[in-house]
């Protein structure tokens, strides 16, 4: 049965035609289906080659005013968690900064208990 059938080169560059076509035809395909489960911002900000994966996320969080402030041992301290609303009430914290443009300008400290200290005055 086998010496029967034979591949010219005009067939292998046939086959290799078509497979190119299938390869044009479907790539855009699962991109077009991947970004649509994606969410907006992702999708404005990367591509969706990378939705497989894990990516870092920027944040945001604020203390509580001065008026939450309390005096232990000769500092001002303003306790609380700053991941109250998460899922589990915890992150990870890889580096911080204390301006917008740079995020992560600052190196990340030892863990500390939830409170933090603000300077005397």
């Amino acid at each position: 049965m086998w010496d029967r059938i034979k591949l010219e080169p005009s067939r292998y560059a046939l086959h290799f035609a078509v497979l190119l076509i299938v390869a044009m035809w479907t790539l855009p395909t699962a991109g077009l289906l991947i970004s649509s489960l994606r969410d907006k911002n992702l999708i404005a900000t990367s591509g969706w080659w990378t939705a497989v994966k894990t990516t870092d996320r920027s944040g945001q969080g604020r203390t509580k005013d001065a008026a939450a402030q309390v005096e232990q041992d000769g500092k001002f301290v303003i306790a609380g968690n700053l991941f109250e609303g998460s899922e589990d009430g915890s992150d990870n914290i890889k580096a911080f900064g204390t301006r917008v443009a740079s995020p992560t300008s600052l190196p990340r400290a030892r863990p500390q208990p939830t409170a933090m200290a603000a300077p005397s005055r």
